[in-house]
């Protein structure tokens, strides 16, 4: 696992969520959890949600929730970086509610980034 790689998901994470909010504000928890099989990082936000329709198109390149340019590819990413690492992201988000995005990873020796962050949850 390349560490820069890993600081560009989480971060393409965390401003998905922060820009979530617009000009309400609000909260953004950034949670690592381990398992006998995994590691867990979760980005969670008590934003705006998504519809239904909007979680269908999620990883797809050039589909965001945000208008402007260079939109699109932070979510796309993230989900291929997260299966180069023999993992998955999965996505739970309610409109009106807020979104929780987890990057799950196996729990291998060779990943050195978690080694860490291990020690840091237990």
């Amino acid at each position: 696992m390349d560490g820069v790689e890993f600081r560009s998901v989480l971060s393409n994470l965390v401003n998905n969520a922060v820009e979530s909010y617009g000009d309400n504000g609000g909260t953004v928890t950034v949670a690592l959890s381990a398992s006998d099989r995994n590691y867990s990082l979760s980005v969670i936000d008590n934003g705006c949600g998504m519809s239904t329709e909007q979680k269908e198109k999620l990883g797809l390149v050039q589909f965001s929730t945000k208008e402007g340019e260079d939109r699109g590819m932070g979510l796309h990413h993230a989900a291929q970086a997260a299966q180069s690492w023999g993992g998955r992201i999965k996505f739970h988000s309610e409109l009106g509610v807020g979104t929780r995005v987890t990057v799950e990873v196996p729990r291998l020796e060779r990943i050195g980034l978690f080694q860490k962050l291990s020690m840091l949850t237990g």
